[in-house]
């Protein structure tokens, strides 16, 4: 699927598309289930978990 079809249909921007794939900004909570839906995967398989012990990433 094009980054224009993926677009589409979670009803975005390319460019806001384009942004979360740079990394420079987020899916809401809704966008991020509704991309899963798209792509047929978990909403964890969307970010990358930093872990962090009492507020410092390791």
């Amino acid at each position: 699927m094009s980054q224009a079809e993926f677009a589409r249909r979670i009803d975005v921007s390319e460019p806001y598309v384009s942004q979360i794939i740079k990394g420079k900004t987020t899916f809401s909570l809704l966008k991020a289930k509704h991309a899963a839906d798209v792509l047929n995967c978990n909403i964890e398989d969307l970010y990358v978990w930093i872990p962090e012990i009492k507020g410092k990433r390791l």
